[in-house]
């Protein structure tokens, strides 16, 4: 199965360069094995990402040539103890952390040439791609561009650039499962990072090296004190599992009324899962590209979810008592707000 693929990938690359044997700086793309061809260096080399201590007594995360290091040890157990146990003839630090070298505050001879890890949306894309996405690319926007001209069989962005709170809705519900992928924005639209969702509420990614299994940060899918770079969200799910023209899809397509707190508003639903609200009702399917706004929605456990993509709406309902024209349901917006719906007007 492709989602098992893509958590095998990541578990296994987690603390080390990815399969490709490359890791992405601000500037360029470092060859793990070309750096030990470089270096002449004999014996059992390796990529490993680990902290070092910088001369303001910090810890950072560099990427570090090493020898002979237990790696099956070390996916399980995270590095930060391991760094600091490796003899110093084991162990070369090839790049810095800080994008500005300025910051990077080592003594000169040890200062490696390379600096500024920036490996997250290579980590994301090629673990994405072992289950099968196609995409490819060492820059957080370009990955996101990627997934989202995708069909919609294949991904289908849940929530685009949304603040924590609806965020949180999404990954709190079943929508978001193991292998979809999070975008992490600016409000100013910027794209700063991405991860892996590997579910229950963890992610894995790199730079820095985060995963459920690491000691300290365990997976924890968002940032402990989001700054104005990482405080916005993309949710994106991957789709190729989904049901598709299910018999409850069949038996729910077409148009709902919703009771909401700015009132009423319209969604017709297609029998393949995508979801338009509308100011108002037409007769027979409407326009879905005329929508106020467009999401998808899925029927899980005998529950509705109704998204919007570009406000990160969240609607959610049981489903079957509305089968029989007239009924009503009550409903959450957004995991607080009770709302209404219906299979009729209003």
């Amino acid at each position: 199965m492709f989602r098992d693929d893509i958590i095998d990938h990541a578990y296994k690359y987690w603390i080390t360069p990815c399969k490709s044997g490359t890791v992405y700086t601000k500037n360029q793309v470092i060859n793990v094995k070309q750096e030990v061809s470089n270096r002449r260096l004999t014996g059992n080399w390796q990529g490993l990402f680990m902290p070092y201590d910088d001369n303001d007594f910090r810890l950072h995360e560099g990427l570090y040539l090493v020898r002979n290091v237990d790696l099956d040890n070390a996916r399980e157990n995270g590095t930060e103890e391991l760094a600091f146990r490796i003899n110093a003839e084991d162990k070369i630090l090839i790049c810095t952390y800080y994008d500005d070298d300025k910051k990077n505050n080592l003594d000169p001879k040890i200062k490696p040439k390379y600096h500024g890890l920036n490996d997250c949306a290579h980590f994301a894309s090629e673990c994405l791609a072992s289950g099968g996405i196609k995409c490819g690319t060492g820059s957080v926007g370009e990955l996101l561009r990627q997934l989202s001209v995708l069909p919609y069989t294949t991904t289908k962005t849940l929530a685009l650039t949304v603040p924590l709170d609806k965020a949180k809705n999404f990954i709190d519900s079943p929508l978001m499962q193991r292998g979809d992928a999070i975008i992490y924005s600016s409000k100013k639209g910027e794209h700063n990072h991405s991860a892996i969702y590997l579910g229950d509420g963890k992610r894995a990614m790199h730079t820095v090296s985060n995963h459920a299994k690491h000691p300290k940060l365990k997976g924890e899918w968002t940032f402990p004190n989001p700054d104005d770079r990482h405080d916005q969200f993309t949710l994106i799910h991957l789709s190729g599992d989904d049901d598709k023209h299910s018999v409850g899809q069949i038996l729910l397509s077409g148009w709902w009324t919703a009771n909401l707190p700015t009132g009423p508003a319209y969604y017709y639903l297609t029998e393949d899962g995508i979801a338009g609200r509308f100011v108002r009702k037409t007769e027979g399917p409407p326009n879905m590209f005329a929508a106020a706004e467009r999401g998808y929605w899925f029927l899980k456990d005998r529950d509705v979810f109704i998204t919007g993509t570009k406000s990160g709406t969240l609607l959610k309902f049981p489903a079957f008592p509305l089968i029989n024209p007239g009924s009503k349901v009550i409903g959450q917006m957004d995991g607080n707000i009770t709302i209404s719906m219906s299979n009729g007007d209003e």
